[in-house]
């Protein structure tokens, strides 16, 4: 077995934490989903930097586990493989239900809109895709109307669900050379709710913060 390999309930555990996109630990998972991320599975995804695992204070000895930024990408890699079975495919399936109902909430969307097939080629050849920047812009004025309103990364990047961590930072980098936005470094790290997981390196810099000019 290739060193990478991953068992059912490895890439089950990956899938899962892309769809809770935030840190939990194995008492909520336990409780929200009926497994936990322990053992083997936890020590082989820690390993190969895909999970981040370890206490959080205040919480005694219970693991907290959230996806590594190599975990972002190996998920998204997952994505069309065999569906898991089983509790933990039963997990997998409740967390990315509950992605798929915030990301509608977040959009104003119907699940018509959403798997609506094209009517004919044609009209799919006629498509006009839209750009990542164009939907970071797009995200960042649904969060807040307010023009230069400091937005946090942690908070955009729950709209992007669909998306590669690895082609939402590309973007995100390539933005930072637009005249009218602006990336901050929030230097106290305990008034993230995610404690800077969210960031994304702009040159040497976690950046974790995001504005733009009012049109």
């Amino acid at each position: 077995m290739p060193i990478d390999a991953l068992t059912p309930p490895q890439r089950a555990a990956l899938l899962l934490l892309l769809g809770v996109t935030s840190q939990i630990g194995n008492n909520d998972l336990k409780e929200r989903y009926g497994v936990t991320l322990t053992g083997k599975d936890k020590k082989q995804l820690n390993d190969l930097k895909l999970v981040v695992s370890g206490k959080v204070a205040g919480f005694g000895n219970q693991i907290f586990h959230e996806l590594d930024e190599p975990g972002w990408a190996r998920a998204r890699e997952e994505l069309t493989g065999d569906l898991p079975t089983g509790l933990w495919g039963r997990a997998v399936a409740l967390s990315t239900a509950e992605q798929l109902d915030r990301y509608l909430r977040r959009a104003d969307l119907r699940l018509h809109d959403v798997f609506q097939a094209a009517d004919s080629p044609e009209e799919t050849a006629a498509a006009e895709p839209v750009g990542l920047p164009d939907r970071i812009r797009a995200a960042y004025w649904e969060i807040t109307k307010k023009p230069n309103g400091w937005v946090l990364l942690s908070a955009l990047r729950e709209q992007f669900a669909d998306v590669s961590r690895a082609d939402l930072d590309t973007a995100l980098v390539a933005l930072n050379s637009a005249p009218d936005v602006s990336f901050s470094t929030e230097t106290n790290k305990r008034s993230l709710a995610d404690g800077g997981a969210g960031a994304v390196t702009i040159g040497n810099q976690k950046k974790h913060l995001i504005a733009i000019e009012g049109a």
